[in-house]
């Protein structure tokens, strides 16, 4: 006859279960009242729908100087917030800064756990919660947390010979739209939102035609089977150009915010001022850090670079195989991206070794040449000599010893030689602070920046 009868037994294990559950009750409450601090907490503040902002006490996690927070609980309704609204801050040790959260997935989720795995002991006490992570990019003051929503209202006349286009919000990258007056600018108001524009370059005229002035959506369906939709609100980053039959292209836009992706529009210059109409969207591939730039390849395939200055790589994607890696492609910090016409070969903005890198692509084994130019490249475009044009900055120096700091530096590279003139080293201004992508206009260099950067700077040539 056994100990205990089944119907005891059960009574015990519901009981034992309740009580459990009663713990983790107990923990859970007694954590969120007292949201005790210590060494290694600080204050999120998030701001709900209504611009409130809510205090919650974190640990904080660092890992190659970058901040994280784990959410380790069931209570997690600032998560929730901060998932529909990136942007906080982050109080800690008496200095209080704004970030945008960024969340973690894939492979960049599973190294984070790793890293900051917690004990046993812990997940009984919680309940044994899912984990999941954010990383806080920091913000710098023009895109501070207070006037994140704010367009500038900046009278960018220069008292130099530089004339500037004004009426555009950091302008990262600009693409010039074949055949036509017209130069495509990607504009950022955060890391989730921003307009595109269409500059024109006779009048010098800026217009938004994104969100804003947007034609109706026509998804392709077969061809981008991967994408669950349309997203109206995200940050424009990187641009590139399919050229198509007389005025009809279509652009791929890589967007940042609610989901990582490359938004596809057809692009309409048939009627004056360009249109655009979304048609669909390429999600980046899995464990990818931050898809940057991209360019368009011959037979429908798509290069991209993962910009990570641990140590990135180069994608490329078509519909018949999705994403695959490109081989022998990894290096540090892989900005910018070209191609050849005959797509044999790739050229990048090196930001880590500060040089165009010159990558083939089909061959074996692979070749892959470093053209130092001086500074941290952030875009690469082709100019109107065949020269490739590279444009970044140097915002601190690569030792211990001095060097000078510049805001917006151009170089030219001829892709066959390898020979480089340096063009263009600017300072800056309180208008324009950092320049990242360069062009050729007529006998202008025009230049777009970010991070407080409030037109496109005309340079002479």
């Amino acid at each position: 006859m056994p100990f205990l009868s089944r119907k005891m037994g059960r009574r015990i294990g519901v009981s034992a279960f309740i009580f459990y559950i009663f713990l983790v009750f107990l923990f859970e409450t007694l954590l969120g009242v007292g949201q005790p601090e210590y060494g290694s907490t600080m204050t999120l503040t998030s701001f709900d729908e209504n611009g409130e902002a809510i205090n919650r006490v974190v640990a904080r996690l660092e890992r190659d100087g970058e901040i994280y927070v784990a959410v380790n609980h069931w209570p997690r309704a600032w998560a929730r917030r901060i998932e529909d609204n990136p942007n906080v801050q982050l109080s800690y040790l008496g200095k209080t800064e704004d970030y945008s959260a960024v969340l973690l997935y894939g492979s960049q989720h599973d190294r984070a756990n790793i890293d900051f795995s917690v004990p046993f002991s812990f997940k009984v006490l919680t309940g044994f919660p899912p984990r999941y992570f954010f990383r806080f990019d920091p913000l710098d003051n023009s895109e501070s947390v207070s006037a994140i929503q704010l367009t500038p209202s900046v009278n960018c006349q220069s008292n130099s010979d530089i004339d500037f286009i004004c009426g555009l919000i950091n302008p990262e990258d600009l693409y010039r739209v074949p055949e036509s007056d017209w130069v495509i600018a990607s504009g950022r108001i955060s890391d989730s939102e921003g307009p595109i524009y269409a500059v024109n370059v006779l009048t010098y005229q800026a217009q938004e035609i994104f969100p804003d002035n947007a034609l109706a959506s026509n998804f392709d369906q077969q061809t981008y089977r991967d994408c669950p939709g349309q997203n109206t609100v995200f940050q424009p980053h990187g641009l590139t150009i399919r050229e198509g039959a007389e005025d009809t292209h279509d652009l791929y836009v890589v967007g940042h915010g609610a989901r990582e992706a490359i938004e596809v529009f057809n692009l309409d210059v048939s009627n004056g001022v360009p249109a655009l109409s979304w048609k669909g969207c390429i999600p980046a591939p899995e464990g990818t850090r931050r898809i940057n730039s991209i360019t368009a390849l011959p037979n429908g395939f798509l290069g991209a670079t993962n910009f990570d200055t641990s140590g990135g790589e180069l994608w490329e994607w078509h519909p018949s195989t999705n994403w695959l890696e490109v081989a022998g492609s990894e290096m540090l910090g892989p900005n910018g991206l070209v191609s050849s016409i005959d797509g044999e070969w790739y050229y990048i903005g090196g930001w880590s070794d500060r040089a165009v890198v010159r990558l083939s692509r089909g061959k074996d084994p692979v070749v892959m040449d470093y053209i130092s130019v001086g500074f941290n490249v952030d875009n690469v475009r082709w100019g109107e000599d065949g020269r490739i044009i590279a444009a970044g900055h140097i915002t601190r120096c690569p030792d211990q010893n001095p060097c000078e700091l510049s805001a917006v530096r151009v170089a030219k590279v001829n892709p066959n030689n390898f020979n480089i003139d340096q063009l263009i080293d600017y300072k800056g201004n309180d208008f324009f602070e950092l320049g990242t992508v360069a062009i050729d206009v007529a006998d202008e260099i025009w230049v777009g920046g970010i991070y407080g950067s409030y037109g496109i700077a005309r340079f002479p040539q």
